[in-house]
């Protein structure tokens, strides 16, 4: 096993999901997909339509998102959990009193993970947020490398105010993606590596416009498997 502690070592870890071949569809079973913000939990859903957006130069979804990272937590064997795309809507209005009880939060206030991965879209472009438990530090991988987001003011006042520790934020210089589509495939490789212990500042362009039809195929397999609920 290699521990998520260790992804920022130098070292190059192999151990991540990786498909080349096509994945036949069972289209007999119902590729299904359901989203609502009634419940803190969200369950995912996902149509094979969906993952339209995976095609190349394209802009990725929220449902995508939620699905990849849903599916990267599930077979994780370290205390790394995570929140979905809806969290950022929260954020962004300082609606702390439902930040408190949305998916996965209540569990990183007791301080159960390592690691805490936020998906967030700022200005059309998505990003990473990690929360590090034991630095107390909010880890930002923006493969447009811009300043701190605002939202790092609001996510570290409300951590601070249901931990009692003090957060600050960390811009994490990574590799700049090349093109004006392919932030949330980037967001996904930081999170991959993230969760199986490698180093997320190895991901680069080239591996990135490789990747959708990798992420597509496990996709695949998870809506013929059941098992991103």
């Amino acid at each position: 096993m290699i521990p998520p502690e260790s992804f920022y070592s130098n070292k190059i870890y192999t151990r991540v999901p990786k498909r080349t071949a096509p994945v036949k569809l069972e289209v007999s079973k119902p590729a299904y997909y359901e989203k609502t913000e009634k419940n803190a939990k969200i369950r995912i859903q996902l149509k094979v339509n969906d993952l339209d957006c995976l095609q190349k130069h394209e802009w990725l979804t929220d449902i995508v998102i939620d699905a990849y990272l849903k599916y990267l937590i599930n077979n994780s064997s370290y205390p790394i959990g995570a929140t979905n795309t809806y969290f950022g809507k929260f954020l962004d209005k300082e609606n702390y009193t439902r930040m408190k009880t949305w998916e996965g939060i209540p569990n990183l206030l007791e301080g159960k993970y390592n690691y805490f991965l936020i998906p967030y879209a700022t200005r059309a472009h998505w990003i990473l947020l990690v929360v590090c438990w034991q630095d107390h530090i909010i880890r930002v991988y923006d493969s447009l490398n811009r300043p701190l987001p605002r939202c790092i003011k609001y996510l570290s006042f409300f951590l601070q105010e249901n931990t009692k520790f003090t957060w600050q934020g960390q811009r994490i210089k990574v590799s700049r993606q090349q093109n004006s589509s392919d932030c949330g495939v980037f967001l996904l490789k930081f999170a991959e590596c993230i969760v199986t212990g490698q180093d997320p500042l190895q991901v680069n362009q080239d591996i990135v416009s490789t990747s959708r039809l990798e992420i597509r195929n496990i996709l695949i397999d998870a809506i013929n498997q059941y098992v991103l609920n």
